[in-house]
């Protein structure tokens, strides 16, 4: 199963994340692509994407993954820079 975890304590960037990674969970359920991008053996089998979006700050990563299941990272982005939203 892979998972995606999005922290964030704005909510407005949380509900910006939420709308726009559901559509990458809806469209690998379907089995189909959310972009141009061309399938991989590391591409995600349909149904096994979930999504959890959070109210947290980074410094809190290793509880927020331990709360949804998940004892190992293949990755992680950071967006440690000031929101557009925020100028």
């Amino acid at each position: 199963m892979h998972t995606l975890i999005g922290l964030d304590v704005d909510p407005i960037a949380r509900a910006t994340a939420t709308a726009r990674l559901a559509g990458l969970v809806e469209a690998r359920r379907a089995g189909g692509e959310a972009s141009s991008t061309p399938a991989s053996a590391s591409t995600p089998p349909p149904s096994s994407l979930t999504l959890h979006v959070r109210a947290a700050n980074f410094r809190t990563l290793a509880a927020e993954l331990a709360e949804s299941g998940c004892d190992a990272a293949d990755g992680i982005l950071l967006d440690l820079g000031f929101s557009s939203m925020q100028v």
